[in-house]
This record gives structure tokens, C-alpha cells and sequence, in this order.
């Protein structure tokens, strides 16, 4: 699973483009549940499973959806209140202040991840109050785990903050944003694996 590689660190980091197509590969599997008919609701790192052996290739294009135990029927007649459904840390403001979810929301819950695996943590991190931890994700605009992200990146979090649950959302659009991010920061070509993402501990 995606949760794997944080533990498997020595630094509790994952590296910036090895992140970026992580959350490039995690578009594009959600895009296909999307476009099914579902959205998500619980996007997690350990929502998702990578074919093996690792590759960068198979981060960016073949990451699988592997807890589908949330997913509800998109696009649905909004409800006045909706439960609380998704992970105290990844979920998205609307999913704490009881509105219903759409596809923009499953996006930012994958942008949640990416920071985390950014910068090896979320400023929530440690907070179980479900209050607490919406409040903190309204100032995550202001956390250094944001700032650490590039630009496009932190432009995609504040347009999918801003657009309403049931809207479809552009996914060449996103995509677009994680490879410019990607080859802005990394223009050269080859690719190589952190040693400790190769060994056979890495199999899932």
C-alpha cells in the first residue's frame, strides 16, 4: 500500500517527485471511479496498492483503488446533513462540516496525501478532535506542509477548496498540474528510485 512507504524511509519522508506521481497516479485511478459513477469518500494512503516491482512508471499510471467500503453513488440528490464519512486526517472540510461530497473532494483528500508524504506529516497529525482538525485544515493555507508544495500543486488545492461538491471536475486539467509541477522541479528525464522503495520489503 501507498501508508507503506513512510514507514519505509529512514528520513519519514518520501521524495518530491516520487510524491507528485504518487498523487498523479492517485488522480487518474480516481478519475476512473468518477467516471463510473462513484466518488470515493475515504481516500487514504491506504485506499491504494502499486504493482510490483516498484517503478516510477507504475506510480504514475498503475496505482489501484484497493478499499472501495465508502463509495456512494455520484452525482446524488444533496442532503440537509450528511454524516461524518472518511479519515479524520484526509477528509475534506465539507466532509467534517456535514455537506455532501463530490468528486473535488476525493482530490483534495489526495493533496492532503502528498503533503504528508512531502513533508513526513500533517499538522493535524496528533489532533483527534474532529472540530480541531477542520479548523486546522481551514488555516492549511498558512502551514509550512502547504508551503512545502509547488505552486500548481497549491493552486489545485485552493480550486478544488473553491468548487462546489456536485460540479465535475477537469481531470487532464489535474493531471496537467502534477506533470508541470513534476518537470518544473525535476526537468531531467532519468529517473531513479530511492534504494529503500526497491528492496523486497516494498511488496505489498
Amino acid at each position: 500500500m501507498i501508508g507503506s512507504l513512510l514507514s519505509m524511509s529512514p528520513t519519514g519522508t518520501v521524495p518530491m517527485e516520487m510524491s507528485l506521481l504518487i498523487g498523479c497516479g492517485c488522480v487518474r485511478a480516481l478519475a476512473s471511479l468518477h467516471r463510473l459513477g462513484y466518488i470515493h469518500r475515504s481516500v487514504s494512503p491506504y485506499s491504494f496498492s502499486y504493482a510490483n516491482p516498484l517503478s516510477y512508471d507504475i506510480l504514475e499510471a498503475r496505482i489501484l483503488i484497493t478499499d472501495l467500503s465508502s463509495v456512494l453513488p455520484y452525482p446524488c440528490k444533496p442532503r440537509p446533513f450528511v454524516p461524518f464519512i472518511g479519515t479524520l486526517r484526509y477528509s475534506s472540510v465539507r466532509a467534517h462540516r456535514g455537506h455532501e461530497q463530490g468528486p473535488s473532494d476525493d482530490i483534495i483528500s489526495v493533496i492532503y496525501m502528498v503533503a504528508e508524504l512531502i513533508s513526513g506529516r500533517l499538522p493535524w497529525r496528533s489532533v483527534f478532535s474532529q472540530q480541531r482538525v477542520c479548523e486546522l485544515k481551514c488555516q492549511f493555507h498558512s502551514a509550512i506542509e502547504f508551503k512545502r508544495l509547488p505552486k500548481e500543486i497549491r493552486h489545485l488545492y485552493r480550486t478544488m477548496y473553491l468548487t462546489i461538491s456536485q460540479t465535475p471536475i477537469d481531470y487532464k486539467y489535474i493531471i496537467e498540474q502534477f506533470q508541470k509541477s513534476i518537470q518544473r522541479h525535476f526537468p531531467d528525464t532519468k529517473r531513479e528510485l530511492p534504494d529503500w522503495a526497491t528492496l523486497p520489503m516494498a511488496e505489498d
